[in-house]
């Protein structure tokens, strides 16, 4: 059990360290690159599934933010405003700068 504990602790771990990285890189970015809106919980399956070392992390995390459009379709970012019918739940997320950002079909995975 301790060696369970462990092996989730070191995974907490890194993906903290990753998550840590996006937000850095992410500051590199204009707070109006499309970049900004690329979910860090989908690049880290991305970089789980294909085993990227970790060394390698920060130049994946920046090449992958910097094809932001394969993670997120610019249409569906548009200005702040609620959708009608929707009972004051809204399942979009609405940045500091104003955008709602709508998720895409296959939130997990790049758009082809």
């Amino acid at each position: 059990i301790q060696k369970e504990d462990a092996s989730r602790q070191r995974k907490e771990d890194l993906q903290r360290y990753f998550y840590s990285q996006c937000l850095s890189i992410k500051l590199q970015f204009s707070t109006k690159d499309l970049a900004q809106h690329v979910q860090i919980s989908s690049l880290y399956k991305k970089a789980v599934m294909e085993k990227v070392p970790i060394e390698q992390w920060p130049a994946f995390i920046k090449q992958e933010l910097k094809e932001a459009d394969k993670w997120v379709d610019a249409n569906k970012i548009k200005q702040r405003g609620r959708k009608k019918g929707t009972g004051g739940k809204q399942k979009n997320t609405t940045t500091k700068k104003g955008y709602v950002v709508e998720p895409i079909a296959e939130e997990d995975s790049p758009r082809e």
